[in-house]
């Protein structure tokens, strides 16, 4: 065999390298990635399939041989199948294809090989020579392959002397070759080539390194090489992988190069010794070819859409497992739905992820399954569109169809057909309009003339009728009457011809009023009017269709039936009511004051057992049904937590009253019985179920009996107060013919009237309900029946019944005392006058005075503690008691016999007690004692470290302990705790030890230390922050600001360095300090994680949650001490268990402290200290020591030690095999030979000579079992250092040993035999050769060349260490690794060098940025001091326009009070004729005014709205100006750390200048507030006065049919109240006009503030400039570091200069306080402005201070050089002299304070005694007109038949109208009277001398009647 000269070192890494980036860039092997991946929205993401790589043994092949017969073991004969071989051994053998063990086939050529059984492919012997011996031995690959590395065949025989390698892309079609082998080129006509002087990958060459020559034809099993990765290097210098796949990819030559089907072996000639010519046998038959192996590295072509490939069950082809939508073979095609675009083959660039090109799904809306591309179209054309579709995408539809789009596109229904209309289209057209055009909807079909709608089926407006069957086809004009359809349309329903009618309006025309409604429009505005008959009152809905007047119930009139007659009333619901009062009971019956919690007398106060029992409980209605459902309801008073359990009403039927009786249910017949519980409540009641409902009968009485079962666990006690019987609301029709709403509130009116709470307020808003249900019940209205003793006349109220009561006289017909009273007469009722002290209740006897009293309080006739005898009304305690005032009754002193000194107890129950004794009754020991008896009491003793009080049982005197304290004196640790502690709350702290360990000691030898970290040095030492860009070091501390990027509720934390972390058991019962302040801003509290620590096995993080560590803005240390009852587990709100703590205690992982408190906030640390415990060698040195780290006792199953337990014992590891201190400890197991292992993992360590295994088990390679003691026969190396205790065959060579195979047991030399060699004797010595003939001596030729022969040697030598060398240095053969690390130290240099681009561009960009929020915030700034001009400007011309309608407001008043007064003086002249046009006039004006007030409102709102939109517009400028000034201080924070601890002189000054500006802002501000709280004091005034005025016009609009009779009534006394209101309207006017003046006052404020605020802004201006300055001079801050030291110097000198400005702002700071007191007080009149204007002033303040923050960042920034000190000194110039500035207009505010507001105030003052006289008295008037109203419901209905007299004057008969006169003014004279009852006395004699009067005018009347619905008809007709 020939060989080249040896590659260099560096040639060779130069192959490798390429040989690597072979397997990834052509065979990916190294890239994993997936060829498509779906996210969860359906998004599907494709790359190329970069495949794997396959080796040849794997793939599905099939080998053949040509001849076929050419294969050794085929022959017939022996001499075909018999060889020998040509190595030396001349080993002899047969071939025998039909025995597995002879048999040499084909497939041996690819198998898998076993070292252990070679197998091979032989063929035949040269046995036929002189024919040559030539063999094909094909590879048939099945599918197309990449060959992806060097192809290797491994010959069992030698090297053949001549081959050819080929290779076929066409399954065998064609072939080429890939290069030819022989001993000599020559034969071939070619040149022998080098692999490594390839000029081009593709070129052919002829090599002879791997061929058979006369000297190597004895060597077999060579291999011969293919090297496909010298081929690839020639493809690009660079290493780079993406250059060398660029490479690849461009040379399409080289890929068909590579591409593979089929490779063939051509054999030639084999190898031979050179005999062959001879023909001997002998020699011949040892001429063969035999291949082991053929292997390469191959990719399965699927053109980078598949990554590998398979063989098909079915066809068993080779096919590719494709992605990318494709199919085929090699993926060759698209799928059927995929040709929206050509098929293209995927890319392996960009490298590494490549381009899938993957084939694109054509759109076919679903609606076919194949496209075809078109180059034409450009694009994929569906194939068959089915779903009656076409088009290129089938999106459209065929003829007769059109799109439905109210389905997708893709839907089976996108198609629908077109339905038109055949009677409204033209010419019966069938088809519709595919597209939407001419604003015609895509479906429309070709409509006639009145038709419309997509399908042409509906008539157009104004027409109907087209389907109709009588004029089909044809459209008909709608014909409706306008009056009676809305909006006057005559667009009717399409099909029926229906008009539009007007809610009230009926028939298809809409041409007459409905049922129920009257009065047809004769407009198109009007429509029928309802006839709104009362449901209860009248008898039918229905009403007259001219006049509308409904059919009334008896006692009930009015158009509508609304109203009762005179003398009759309706009910309210709760009418048919039974007081417990009068109930039979076993229960107290009880009465109080006051009395509006219970209904009657009183009530019954029951406990459990008791039963409350109703008599003559009837059903009270007049409906046709005899029977009616009742829901009862039961009134009590429930003072409890929990409801009453059970309680039962049981209804019986009882004995009629008269004896006889029609009920037609016999008497004790149970109607019903319901259990249920009463909820608690005050004045409530329980109202029955629509289940529980229960139906009674008229004519029956019953029984009704409560009984009191069971009160659960709530209170022992309820009262009782009626039982009512509400009717159900379905038994009338009201209820059941309303809609869900109106029985909703008919449902609520119920429920309400059923509790006595809400009662009144069920009366108020259910009164039309009660109505309906009294009249409909009843059948018209009830009679008064009034009691004559206890009532004043017989009237009563028209709504509920109530008659007019004397004094002290209620109920319903005033018929009783009120509670509180007793003695019934007709004078009235005697009030009881009990004492509220002594008495359960303000209400005694009805009939004899008698007041409950409490217990202990003596009774009338007893004798009290006063030695004297008691009256009715409870006033003192009974002899022997005491304690009155309290108010709980009186109580017994009862002093103990044993303990008291004397047995009578002072006024407030205290007993006089014996030393060492004490208690109100001398009953108990004093604390700290016990054992109490006569002697006296005995002290405690208690240890107080171990105690909670120092208290003891007062019996046996053991003290209270702490949880782990035990002994009678609480002085010792129970078991399992130790060191008993005064601050610990549980005493004595657990014992921890790990879990290992029960008992345990306070170790000894240990003092108290301390971990510290002192921030004064400069440094953070090791402390880090969550935000690293908010900490910052100063040299006196550390400091950390709150970045304005962190979202709202987040906050910066300091983390603790290592020292503080670890193992702190120590720490329990100890404490961690730090000290800090908080330099700017104010702490947010929300958050309670001051300090938290995280640790232990689950990492629990726990919070310190005893005290709050709010920070101030002085220095502060917080102490937290570490007891598990002071910490909160994070996340679950809890403290933590001992153990727990005691855990993390046991591995702290994190220590964290908030360091930031919020936006705008910065805080400085200056140091942390947590105490430990220091062991001590020498104790006998310390006096004083700490008790807190725990010794204990392990347990000896555990096999631990140390102070907690926390180690292994020695010859012990962990149970778990992990470092975890919680887990037990077990022997090593090392089976004798080791006793000692690992104390974690348990692998045995220095085990005996000889074994190895983590347990020491097993012997050493080569090492004589089972004791391991020595080598194993023909080893050696045992007990030497050669092979770490095992040892190494002997591999002697028998032929130079001469048959010895053992060598030394300690050098490995075998014993060689004459001139054999080597260790192993498998060579010749030096300078002899021919090994296999005995080792001849060299020719003397050889010694010529000995020198350069063993250079060579030593060369070989020094290569093999160097390549080991550097595959020692690496992880992979491949040096896969090598290449990856690479290629990642590329990558990180890119990133660097554009990280490095884009930090240069940031920094530009922050510069520019800087200058832009600059620029902004000053912008914002100017727009925001505009806003608020504009904004007060605004608000004063708003004032004045409001000021101006008030006045019209004024006049209009004035004007209603000269009207009345006017109809007033008509009224008492008699002449009601003038009254009426009076009236009319009256009323016309007030609609007048009605809408000057409507207009005021309108205006009013307007202005409002404007003033809003101008704060909202405000707000929002505030707003910008604020986040732009918060993004500005955030720029500008980040360059302010870089000199923060420089520049403190300097920034005092600019904060002074600040205060400057602030203090002329506050100023402006408190002056606004003043103007605007004045205006909206006004707009308040005036908005009053419109809504009293307003509702004043509403009031007298409803009610003009009463103001006759009122004014009759009322006249005198309204003048006097018209008097007594002008004066105090006059009064108040000039309040109006002081509130005026005010304004006026405050608008000059408003003048001096801007005043002052122009000077402030002018310095503020002056400050920007001077940081405009400081910013120019930041540029050449670097010049020299000497300029700092100057400005040190300057700065120490300014601040003397600064002193005086200093103390001018102090000044200024101080007279603001008095400004802004001035301020407060002058707006106390407009408050209600200012809180709608505060958050708007709070916002802009902020943004002001962020932007004063940002400029103050940047003023300090500037500091650093000497010309800022010399602006700063001109600053502080201008700053003192408008410091006095300021003074002075401070001074000017304060003088008109003092001269003209003060006086003002003072005169408002005056006037407020007179306003609140004023209000008294209206609200007197108001209470005497209600009054009135009620006393003169008797006199209602004669009146109002007096006004339709009135309006019908002139039928009526004038010479009555004397006497009626004279009646009249006596009615009127006597409602001047003081005594009211006998003004109603004299109206009721008149009532009745009227009455006779009135019955002569009756028939007149009901002729004028008739005559006016005449006349209406005749009206309506026209």
């Amino acid at each position: 065999m020939k060989f080249t000269n040896s590659m260099s070192p560096a040639v060779l890494l130069w192959t490798m390298c390429h040989a690597l980036l072979l397997r990834i860039s052509v065979g990916q092997i190294a890239t994993q990635q997936e060829c498509e991946t779906t996210n969860s929205t359906g998004f599907t993401e494709y790359r190329a399939c970069l495949a794997n790589t396959e080796s040849l043994n794997n793939l599905m092949i099939s080998a053949r041989v040509e001849p076929e017969d050419y294969t050794c073991g085929y022959g017939q004969t022996q001499e075909e199948n018999f060889y020998c071989t040509l190595d030396v051994s001349f080993q002899c053998n047969l071939c025998n294809a039909t025995d597995p063990s002879l048999a040499h086939p084909p497939s041996y050529i690819y198998d898998q090989q076993d070292p252990t059984q070679p197998t091979w492919w032989q063929s035949i012997t040269w046995y036929m020579y002189s024919v040559p011996l030539e063999v094909d031995v094909t590879l048939s690959l099945n599918h197309s392959y990449t060959i992806n590395s060097k192809i290797e065949i491994i010959f069992q025989s030698s090297l053949p002397q001549r081959m050819i390698l080929e290779k076929s892309s066409d399954y065998g079609s064609t072939w080429q070759p890939y290069q030819y082998y022989a001993y000599d080129c020559g034969y071939f006509q070619m040149a022998a080539t080098d692999e490594l002087s390839l000029t081009s990958p593709t070129q052919v060459i002829c090599s002879e390194d791997y061929s058979s020559g006369v000297r190597t034809v004895f060597y077999p099993g060579g291999s011969v090489i293919f090297n496909v990765e010298n081929r690839l290097a020639l493809l690009t210098n660079s290493t780079l992988p993406e250059e060398f796949q660029k490479a690849y990819e461009s040379n399409l030559e080289l890929q068909a190069f590579l591409e593979i089907t089929n490779l063939r072996l051509k054999l030639l000639y084999p190898a031979t010794d050179g005999l062959e010519w001879t023909g001997q046998y002998y020699s011949l038959i040892r001429y063969y070819y035999a291949i082991s192996n053929i292997d390469t590295f191959l990719i399965c072509n699927c053109n980078l859409h598949g990554k590998f490939c398979y063989q098909d069950s079915n066809s068993l082809e080779t096919i590719c497992q494709c992605f990318h939508n494709t199919m085929g073979k090699s993926c060759e095609q698209c799928l059927p739905l995929y040709n929206n675009r050509p098929w293209m083959a995927g890319s392996a660039l960009p490298f590494p992820e490549g381009t899938a090109n993957e084939c694109e799904k054509c759109n076919c809306n679903n609606h076919s399954v194949s496209c075809t591309y078109s180059q034409e179209v450009g694009q994929g054309v569906c194939n068959d569109c089915q779903d009656n579709t076409a088009g290129i995408s089938c999106e459209i539809c065929i003829s007769g169809l059109y799109r439905n789009s109210s389905v997708p596109a893709s839907s089976p229904n996108s198609c629908i057909e077109c339905n038109c209309e055949p009677l409204g289209t033209m010419e019966n057209e069938t088809t519709c309009s595919q597209y939407a055009a001419n604003n015609k909807p895509i479906g429309q079909c070709s409509c006639q003339e009145n038709v419309e709608g997509r399908a042409c089926d509906v008539c157009i407006d104004q027409y109907y009728g087209l389907l109709l069957n009588e004029t089909e086809g044809t459209c008909k004009d709608c014909s409706c009457n306008r009056f009676g359809t809305v909006n006057a349309s005559n667009i009717c329903e399409k099909e029926a011809g229906q008009c539009p009618c007007k809610p009230n309006a009926d028939t298809r025309t809409c041409g007459q009023c409905k049922d129920s409604f009257y009065g047809y429009p004769i407009s198109e505005n009007e429509d029928c009017l309802a006839c709104d008959c009362n449901p209860g009152g009248s008898i039918s809905p229905a009403c007259n269709k001219v006049s509308g007047r409904c059919t009334c119930r008896s006692n009930v009139t009015s158009r509508q039936c609304s109203m009762t007659v005179q003398g009759f009333y309706f009910n309210y619901l709760d009418s048919n009511s039974y007081d417990a009062w009068g109930a039979d009971s076993d229960c107290i019956r009880t009465s109080s004051v006051p009395f509006d919690l219970f209904t009657g007398r009183g009530y019954q106060k029951c406990y459990q057992g008791n039963q409350v029992t109703f008599r003559g409980v009837t059903a009270v209605t007049s409906l046709a049904d005899n029977a009616l459902f009742y829901r009862p309801v039961i009134r009590y008073t429930y003072v409890s937590s929990s409801p009453w359990l059970q309680a039962n009403l049981n209804i019986v039927s009882a004995q009629s009253d008269a004896g006889t009786s029609l009920c037609p249910v016999a008497v004790g017949t149970t109607i019903s019985t319901v259990a249920f519980s009463l909820p608690p409540g005050e004045s409530t009641g329980w109202y029955a179920s629509s289940g529980q409902s229960v139906m009674l009968d008229r004519r029956c009485n019953y029984d009704v009996t409560l009984r009191l079962t069971n009160d659960g666990s709530g209170s022992e006690e309820i009262e009782i107060d009626s039982l009512v019987l509400l009717p159900t609301g379905d038994s009338f029709p009201i209820y059941t013919q309303g809609d869900a709403a109106q029985r909703s509130f008919y449902d609520e009116c119920l429920r309400n009237i059923s509790v006595i709470g809400k009662r009144q307020s069920a009366i108020d808003l259910c009164r039309d309900f009660m109505f309906v249900v009294s009249t409909e019940s009843n059948d018209g209205a009830v009679a008064c029946d009034c009691d004559p003793t206890g009532s004043i006349g017989s009237s009563c109220n028209s709504y509920g019944g109530e008659c007019v009561c004397q004094v002290r006289v209620g109920g319903q017909r005033c018929d009783r005392c009120l509670p509180g009273f007793f003695g019934f007469t007709e004078n009235g009722c005697t009030a009881c006058d009990c004492d509220s002290t002594g008495s359960l209740s303000l209400a005694c006897d009805f009939n004899t005075g008698q007041c409950p009293c409490k217990d202990g309080v003596a009774l009338r006739g007893q004798r009290n503690s006063n030695d004297a005898v008691s009256d009715r009304r409870c006033q003192s305690c009974l002899a022997n008691y005491y304690d009155f005032n309290s108010g709980g009754g009186c109580m017994a002193c009862l002093c103990s016999a044993e303990g008291s000194v004397n047995p009578q107890c002072s006024d407030t129950g205290v007993c006089e007690c014996k030393e060492t004794i004490t208690g109100n009754k001398c009953s108990i020991c004093v604390q700290g004692y016990f054992s109490f008896s006569a002697a006296g009491c005995i002290a405690c003793g208690c240890n107080l470290d171990g105690s909670t009080d120092g208290t003891c049982h007062p019996d046996l005197g053991t003290c209270t302990c702490k949880a782990n304290v035990q002994g009678d004196k609480c002085d010792q640790c129970l078991l399992g705790h130790f060191n008993l502690q005064p601050s610990n709350p549980n005493g004595c702290q657990p014992c921890f030890c790990f879990g290992h360990g029960t008992q345990c000691n306070a170790a000894p030898s240990y003092i108290a230390s301390a971990i510290t970290s002192d921030f004064t040095q400069g440094s953070t030492t090791g402390w880090t922050a969550t935000d690293p860009s908010s900490l910052m070091a100063n040299p006196t501390s550390v400091r950390v600001l709150h970045p304005a990027s962190l979202p709202l509720g987040s906050y910066v934390y300091l983390r603790a360095p290592r020292k503080f972390l670890g193992e702190h058991l120590d720490l329990y019962g100890q404490q961690l300090s730090y000290t800090m302040k908080l330099d700017t801003g104010g702490a947010n509290t929300t958050s309670a994680r001051y300090l938290t620590i995280t640790g232990g096995r689950s990492d629990m993080g726990v919070y310190y949650n005893q005290e709050a560590f709010t920070p101030e803005l002085t220095r502060r240390t917080f102490v937290a001490t570490f007891y598990e009852t002071y910490w909160r587990v994070v996340g679950e709100e809890r403290a933590p268990n001992v153990a727990e703590f005691q855990e993390i205690l046991s591995d702290i992982k994190a220590l964290v402290i908030q360091a930031s408190f919020g936006p705008g906030t910065a805080s400085t640390f200056y140091n942390v200290r947590m105490d430990s415990a220091q062991s001590v060698s020498n104790p006998a040195d310390y006096s004083s020591f700490v008790t807190v780290v725990e010794q204990c006792t392990c347990d000896s199953s555990s096999n631990t030690m140390g102070l907690s337990c926390e180690q292994c014992q020695a010859s012990t590891y962990r149970q778990n095999n992990v470092d975890e201190p919680f887990d037990t400890c077990r022997p090593c197991d090392c089976n004798g030979r080791s006793t000692t292992c690992d104390s974690v993992t348990g692998v045995c360590q220095d085990c005996q000579l000889g074994t190895i295994g983590d347990q020491c088990a097993s012997c050493a390679d080569n090492v004589q079992e089972p004791l391991c003691d020595r080598c194993m026969p023909n080893h050696y190396g045992f007990g030497t250092d050669l092979f770490d205790g095992a040892c190494a065959a002997c591999n002697c060579n028998i032929t130079g040993t001469g048959g010895a195979t053992q060598c030394d047991i300690s050098t490995g030399q075998c014993p060689c035999t004459g001139n054999y060699g080597g260790m192993f004797c498998d060579s010749c010595q030096f300078n002899y050769f021919d090994y296999a003939n005995g080792c001849s001596r060299c020719d003397v030729c050889y010694d010529s060349i000995s020198t350069e022969h063993t250079d060579l040697l030593l060369q070989a030598a020094n290569l093999t260490s160097f390549v080991e060398t550097l595959w020692a240095a690496d992880t992979s053969a491949t040096l896969g690794p090598f290449i990856e690390r690479l290629m990642a130290t590329y990558n990180q240099m890119l990133y660097l060098v554009l990280r490095t681009d884009e930090v240069i561009r940031e920094g530009n960009n922050l510069t520019m940025t800087v200058a832009t929020l600059n620029t902004t915030m000053m912008q914002l700034l100017a727009s925001l001091d505009g806003t608020i001009k504009t904004s007060i400007q605004t608000s004063q011309e708003n004032q004045a326009s409001i000021e101006g309608l008030l006045d019209q407001a004024r006049v209009a008043m004035v004007s209603i009070e000269l009207a009345l007064i006017n109809s007033y003086n008509g009224l008492s002249s008699g002449d009601i004729q003038s009254y009426q046009l009076t009236l009319g006039q009256l009323v016309t004006e007030l609609a007048g005014i009605q809408t000057q007030l409507t207009t005021l409102s309108s205006s009013v709102t307007i202005r409002e709205l404007l003033l809003t939109q101008q704060v909202t517009d405000l707000s929002l400028a505030a707003g910008t100006a604020v986040q732009t000034a918060e993004e500005a201080l955030m720029t500008v924070q980040q360059a302010q750390s870089v000199h923060d601890n420089t520049t403190s002189h300097t920034a005092a000054l600019v904060t002074k200048a600040n205060e400057v500006t602030t203090l002329g802002q506050q100023t402006q501000q408190a002056v606004s507030e003043v103007m605007e709280r004045a205006q909206m004091a006004q707009s308040a005034g005036e908005g009053g006065a419109e809504g009293t005025m307003s509702a004043s016009i509403e009031e007298l609009r409803q009610e003009s049919d009463d103001v006759i009779q009122e004014a009759m009534s009322k006249i005198l006394q309204a003048a006097g109240i018209e008097a007594q209101v002008t004066a105090k309207q006059e009064a108040a006017a000039s309040v109006i006009s002081d509130v005026e003046a005010t304004g006026t006052l405050t608008e000059s404020l408003v003048i001096t503030a801007n005043s002052t605020l122009e000077e402030v802004n002018a310095r503020y201006n002056r400050a920007l400039a001077a940081n405009q300055s400081a910013t120019e001079a930041v540029a050449s801050s670097t010049a020299t570091f000497t300029a700092a030291e100057e400005m040190l110097a300057i700065v120490t000198n300014f601040e003397s200069q600064s002193s005086a400005a200093q103390t001018a702002a102090d000044e200024a700071l101080l007279k603001q306080t008095s400004i802004q007191t001035l301020s407060s007080e002058t707006t106390t009149i407009a408050t209600d402005l200012k809180a709608q204007l505060t958050p708007i002033n709070i916002t802009a303040q902020e943004g002001l201070t962020k932007a004063n923050q940002a400029l103050q960042s940047v003023e300090v920034e500037a500091q650093n050089i000497r010309p800022v000190s010399q602006k700063a000194q001109q600053l502080a110039t201008e700053s003192a002299t408008k410091l006095q500035d300021t003074s002075e207009i401070t001074n000017s505010i304060r003088t008109i304070n003092a001269t003209q507001y003060q006086p003002a105030k003072a005169q408002c003052d005056l006037y407020t005694p007179d306003l609140v006289t004023l209000e008294g008295l209206v609200l007197q008037a108001n209470t005497e007109a209600q009054t009135a109203t009620d006393e003169a419901l008797a006199t209602e209905a004669a009146t109002s038949k007096l006004l339709v007299d009135v309006r019908n004057i002139q039928q009526v008969d004038l010479a009555e109208l004397p006497a009626l006169m004279v009646r009249i003014e006596q009615a009127r004279a006597t409602f001047t009277q003081g005594d009211f009852a006998q003004l109603v006395t004299l109206l009721s004699q008149a009532v009745a001398e009227q009455q006779v009067w009135l019955d002569n005018t009756q028939i007149q009347v009901t002729e004028m009647q008739e005559q006016i619905d005449a006349l209406e008809s005749f009206k309506v007709s026209q």
